[in-house]
């Protein structure tokens, strides 16, 4: 295997898995290493809030942008180079995430701060003329105390998506990860202090959702909601941040997302991209392109294609660096991972490979899916309806490029979509077809730093990245100047 695979494939267990290994893969070294996990237990009062309210990097972001500019860009490196050693030091409970997979993902993430410095003089108002005596102009100001709200399944990642555009736009963010991978986080807000931050701007509230993530929505002082994790609980979130206090919100949710493989397509390399939209980081991404349809023609070659791939997986404990296929999140997924498989069967989807819980040796310990594919599948199946959060492929067949869009946008969710073609003019004629906030033409995954990430749908609202992700942690304030005679009617 290439060294880059490797390192992907590595890294499926530095983001979230590094953590909840010790859950989902070896319950006794958590024991053995002493280590408490976070999350069932939790106190909070007004201390979080208070300190973010009266956190000096407020005062900071209305006038001296240069300056803050040069702290946050500070800070975006000095997490590059924190990151790189931080899931190896302090926490044990870490230590799955070798060298390699910090070295990849601790810099790509740490970009992300970098990048949200960078983007700070892009904050800018405008100057509207009215007539000559007179014009409007805007600024955008911070928002003031803004609160993310983290999923299991990449908490770096998540926390440095929301935490370094608010920063860097001048507010105080109040974070709870999710009660499953609280570690991370922990060691980010130690990383921010380290960099400089000062106290306040950066708190981390951990516990249950249905606790401290409901006090994090209704509370009045707090701003703005960004949440990532399933719809129905960003249903709930939207729905408690508006109902208190009119909160902005951005949710990124889940998705059911069509990766479309055309019949000019080089079938390896969509068998390639097909996999890596399949069964990176075990499934557990909510971009993941689990409907794939392929042309009836071509289904039985493509199927051969990614069965000789399947066999390339190599399930277990990733602690050994050749390993790249880990365990899913906790048994009570698998469970629900395993109930989809079973109604694939049911339904009459026929099935490829696996289907079942890897068992025997240390698949007794961990909570381990066989990749799993499914072909012949219809429309109309819960496995190509529903999101399944798990290493579960759905392949279809389809014989009109009409037909595969109707039916590639016949779902509820808008999250991602993929096409694979040589055909340059297809590709942007379909992809502007397509009912998706992130599209990929020839590749699947890669979210960096500069793109937008959102959803359509109900997949989400708002956007995380970029220029557009900066903006939605301000608001704009309008401003009109009279240099003439001022006339009233009384």
């Amino acid at each position: 295997m290439p060294l880059s695979l490797l390192i992907l494939a590595l890294s499926a267990f530095a983001i979230g898995t590094t953590e909840f290994v010790i859950m989902g893969l070896l319950p006794d070294v958590a024991a053995d290493l002493g280590v408490s996990i976070p999350g069932a237990g939790w106190l909070v009062t007004g201390y979080a809030l208070g300190v973010a309210v009266g956190a000096p990097f407020m005062a900071m972001a209305t006038a001296k942008l240069p300056r803050k500019a040069a702290l946050v860009t500070l800070m975006g490196i000095f997490i590059i180079g924190n990151l790189l050693c931080a899931l190896t030091s302090d926490y044990n409970v870490l230590m799955f995430a070798r060298v390699v997979t910090a070295l990849c993902h601790g810099a790509f993430f740490g970009i992300g701060s970098v990048v949200a410095a960078g983007l700070v003089p892009a904050i800018e108002g405008e100057q509207i003329p009215l007539r000559d005596s007179s014009f409007v102009y805007t600024r955008r100001e911070p928002l003031g105390v803004v609160a993310g709200i983290g999923a299991w399944n990449y908490p770096i990642q998540i926390a440095l998506w929301k935490s370094a555009p608010a920063l860097a736009a001048g507010n105080a963010m109040i974070f709870k990860p999710s009660e499953v991978t609280s570690l991370t986080t922990l060691k980010l807000a130690e990383i921010y202090t380290e960099a400089g931050v000062p106290n306040g701007v950066f708190n981390v509230l951990t516990g249950s959702g249905r606790e401290v993530g409901t006090w994090i929505t209704e509370h009045p002082r707090i701003e703005k909601v960004s949440f990532t994790g399933g719809t129905d609980t960003g249903k709930k979130v939207m729905a408690s941040a508006s109902s208190s206090s009119l909160k902005e919100v951005t949710m990124e949710l889940g998705g059911k997302s069509p990766l479309i493989v055309f019949d000019d397509a080089d079938l390896d390399r969509a068998a390639d991209i097909a996999m890596m939209a399949n069964f990176y980081s075990s499934g557990q991404v909510c971009t993941n392109g689990t409907r794939v349809f392929v042309p009836n023609a071509l289904k039985a070659e493509f199927e051969a294609k990614i069965l000789e791939r399947v066999k390339r997986i190599r399930a277990g404990n990733p602690e050994d660096e050749n390993i790249n296929f880990g365990p899913l999140v906790s048994f009570e997924h698998m469970e629900s991972v395993l109930g989809y498989i079973a109604k694939g069967k049911e339904q009459g989807a026929r099935l490829l490979c696996g289907g079942d819980r890897l068992t025997g040796g240390v698949f007794d310990k961990g909570a381990f899916v066989a990749p799993t594919v499914f072909t012949d599948c219809t429309d109309e199946m819960t496995i190509v309806r529903e999101e399944i959060f798990g290493p579960v492929m759905s392949i279809l067949g389809y014989d009109t490029e009409d037909e595969v869009v109707r039916r590639a946008n016949d779902t509820d969710f808008g999250l991602a979509a993929g096409i694979v073609t040589r055909d340059l003019n297809r590709a942007h004629r379909v992809i502007h077809l397509l009912e998706a906030g992130i599209c990929w033409i020839n590749a699947w995954g890669e979210s960096a730093a500069q793109m937008p990430v959102g959803g359509y749908k109900q997949s989400g609202v708002g956007r995380e990245n970029g220029i557009s992700s900066l903006a939605q942690y301000t608001r704009i304030k309008s401003v009109q100047i009279e240099l003439g005679d001022y006339a009233s009617v009384f």
